[in-house]
């Protein structure tokens, strides 16, 4: 069976804010629903570019039709101060039902209200995907009481409980322990209602793009830092081991050249470190403009580097702590 799995909107399209934001919270779980369905299936990341706008959805259904997907799933949270948890099907007929009813059941045994299956016809994932469709609504943003069971039963018991009703049979994925330090500890991806914003977006990016699952807490430790290292190694083409040493300076010797025009992932990149680091580039929109530039500058000239404005090796390299 081929699955094809997304976490709801985007850095433009930020979905529900409650307590806690459904951008946060989605790609937190996805990564556990994506490793769980490994287990026995081929998975399609059906995530599109998180600088994507309003066509969004249409971007993600076209990667799930591209690739033949046999099952589409996306991955949401609530608003509107309900309870519980429900999973939206096109009509009656789908054959999704008893997978369905199977998510909704196994969240509620972690305690969630079980609303059960609801047809939305009108839904663009719904009505515009070629193969059967499913759109989980995991719990509602902007109830106190959804979220403090969020926080309690965690990301990972929710992707489990998904994936579980998916297909009975996956096996479960233990998480590998991480090196940790005292200030981004935790293995398994939760969100807290404190930290910065902004890099509480930027560990939900790497969670959705790099399947890192960080915790997204809005602060930035070693984990972060990693997990940023790693996301730079994977666009480089480099072996993906969250150490910036001398492979990957060296690669990066070919592949970075980042200056004033550029665009890409790269850029992301570079814009959420520089702004980890505190070197505010007004703005992580994955185009190097001129507030990139100017944070690139200052960057440079703190480390000792020649102030060019340009992000090649030796500035990437200085990002983390490397020469």
């Amino acid at each position: 069976m081929k699955y094809g799995i997304r976490a709801g909107h985007t850095l433009k399209t930020v979905g529900a804010v409650g307590f806690v934001k459904e951008y946060d919270v989605v790609r937190a779980i996805k990564p556990f629903v994506v490793d769980m369905l490994k287990t026995k299936h081929t998975v399609i990341d059906c995530q599109p570019d998180e600088n994507s706008g309003d066509n969004n959805l249409t971007l993600g259904i076209n990667i799930a039709h591209a690739n033949n997907v046999d099952i589409f799933a996306s991955i949401h949270a609530n608003a509107g101060k309900g309870k519980g948890v429900e999973v939206l099907l096109y009509d009656s007929s789908s054959t999704l039902k008893a997978q369905a009813q199977a998510i909704c059941n196994n969240m509620a045994s972690l305690g969630f209200v079980n609303r059960g299956i609801k047809y939305r016809p009108d839904l663009g994932e719904l009505k515009n995907t070629n193969m059967p469709a499913m759109i989980i609504e995991t719990f509602f943003v902007d109830t106190q009481g959804d979220c403090d069971l969020y926080n309690k039963v965690g990301a990972k018991a929710i992707g489990e409980a998904i994936a579980k009703g998916l297909d009975s049979t996956v096996a479960t994925v233990q998480t590998q322990p991480t090196p940790t330090d005292t200030t981004n500890t935790a293995n398994t991806a939760t969100v807290t209602n404190t930290g910065d914003s902004t890099i509480k977006s930027i560990q939900s990016a790497l969670n959705s793009r790099y399947s890192t699952r960080l915790d997204v807490d809005g602060i930035f430790g070693n984990l972060t830092k990693t997990a940023l290292i790693k996301g730079l190694q994977r666009e480089i083409g480099t072996t993906a081991d969250g150490i910036f040493g001398i492979n990957t300076y060296t690669v990066c010797g070919n592949k970075t050249n980042l200056k004033n025009g550029s665009s890409g992932k790269l850029v992301y990149i570079l814009q959420a470190t520089l702004y980890c680091l505190g070197f505010d580039c007004k703005g992580i929109d994955s185009i190097f403009g001129a507030n990139t530039q100017s944070a690139v500058k200052a960057l440079q000239q703190a480390k000792g580097l020649s102030v060019d404005g340009i992000a090649g090796k030796n500035t990437f390299a200085k990002l983390f702590g490397y020469k």
